[in-house]
């Protein structure tokens, strides 16, 4: 908790900075940073704040996902996993199953992969061993699930 903290205190001036939607002419080093700095300030500070606006913006991604910035779109749908529920999780894999796009479609099986709850990561492991999942994502869900039950004690 006093990592988590720091780190908190150590991005927050950079998240500020950075926002959640590009600004007119920033670079494109700009742009690929703000995911990684979110996704930080997310995953490993466990920010309430930034969990807060990635499910938000999680919701709006669903509705309408022209609405969110396509480089940030995966680190949103991660960080709302993250402390999601079996209705978000039902959601996603919904939404994954009718995507339009292959990025669409990784954005949600990827973070299919986020959900802490033991019985929808179970879920997870069991969907990509089934036809819910393309032949080809399983091997990087299967990773991505294991992976994540290391995540500083998670």
């Amino acid at each position: 908790d006093q990592y988590r903290a720091w780190l908190r205190n150590f991005l927050r001036p950079m998240v500020n900075d950075l926002g959640w939607q590009p600004k007119p002419g920033e670079s494109d080093e700009t742009r690929q940073l703000r995911p990684s700095v979110l996704g930080a300030m997310g995953f490993v500070a466990r920010d309430p704040q930034t969990l807060q606006e990635a499910r938000r913006m999680a919701q709006e991604y669903m509705k309408e996902p022209p609405s969110v910035e396509p480089n940030i779109a995966g680190a949103v749908l991660s960080l709302a996993a993250l402390q999601g529920d079996a209705q978000l999780y039902d959601a996603y894999l919904a939404r994954m199953q009718a995507a339009k796009s292959p990025e669409e479609y990784f954005r949600y099986a990827g973070a299919l992969s986020d959900f802490r709850d033991p019985k929808l990561a179970e879920r997870t492991l069991n969907a990509a061993l089934s036809p819910a999942v393309r032949r080809e994502s399983a091997a990087l869900v299967y990773d991505r699930q294991t992976t994540a039950r290391l995540d500083l004690g998670d």
